[in-house]
């Protein structure tokens, strides 16, 4: 599957053009490009939730502890 365009959807419903021919694969392909253009595709999302736990634990990891003194 080829993904082109920037983060317009718009331009991504028409640019992006399965690899496969098979008319009934189109809309399933279709999808897995437009959410792969907008960052939403699930590979990207467990990425994005990877790194933001991980920059969380930084940021705690440097935060002054809090105490309740």
């Amino acid at each position: 599957m080829r993904v082109s365009g920037g983060r317009n959807a718009a331009l991504a419903t028409w640019r992006c053009r399965p690899e496969t021919g098979a008319p009934e694969q189109y809309a399933e392909q279709q999808q897995t490009c437009i959410l792969a253009d907008r960052g939403l595709h699930p590979a990207a999302v467990a990425t994005n939730l990877a790194y933001f736990a991980a920059r969380m634990a930084q940021l705690a990891a440097r935060a002054p502890a809090i105490s309740a003194d």
